[in-house]
């Protein structure tokens, strides 16, 4: 739609009018790490992984050395209250290191890098693992969404292929497709301009 003219001085009526006042107002959203809906061209990037939702949310956060992902105790899985995140709509913001991975391209798929440890996200047999390099076929990942949810499939596991979450509580590989995971991408914020006029 087209604005009204606005009048920025003096003005001198010469025949009947009405004058309404026109306001502006700037929206803006918070930069953070923004709920993924959508598949994107590229899924090179900054990210949370999550699984649940809302504020029953576990985040997967990143193990320093070749460690195996096999329990919360090992640090893999922290529950959303005990992050130091706060969700506000579909943006989580006051994110740490420890929880965001690094997505870049690799030999046709892609590696996950955690961006305070440094190391890769791999796989063996059903469990996840940190690896200090992403040469070999276990740090490779295919991506793509899976309805709501995000689709991270092993290039080098066979039976447990698709990245998901245990009944206790930790994340691993499983059979199928989890419905539950959840990539949160970096966003810078936005602000947008909006004009209201005063009516009466």
């Amino acid at each position: 739609s087209t604005l009204p003219t606005v009048l920025t001085g003096t003005y001198a009526a010469t025949a009947s009018i009405t004058l309404k006042a026109l306001y502006s107002k700037t929206e803006t959203t918070a930069a953070g790490y923004e709920l993924m809906t959508s598949a994107p061209t590229d899924w090179s990037g900054s990210y949370v992984i999550t699984c649940g939702s809302g504020s029953d949310l576990y985040a997967l956060k990143g193990l320093t050395g070749t460690k195996k992902y096999e329990s919360r105790t090992a640090g893999g899985s922290v529950a959303f209250a005990s992050t130091g995140m706060t969700l506000e709509g579909n943006v989580l913001t006051g994110v740490n290191d420890a929880y965001v991975f690094q997505i870049t391209a690799a030999n046709g798929k892609y590696a996950v890098m955690n961006a305070s440890t440094g190391t890769y996200l791999a796989s063996k047999g059903s469990y996840l693992y940190s690896y200090k390099t992403n040469s070999a076929s276990y740090c490779r990942w295919s991506l793509a969404m899976n309805g709501a949810a995000v689709d991270a499939t092993n290039a080098a596991s066979r039976t447990y292929t698709h990245l998901g979450f245990s009944a206790g509580n930790y994340f691993m590989l499983g059979r199928n497709a989890d419905n539950n995971i959840c990539f949160w991408k970096q966003t810078s914020g936005s602000s947008s301009t909006v004009y209201t006029t005063e009516i009466g």
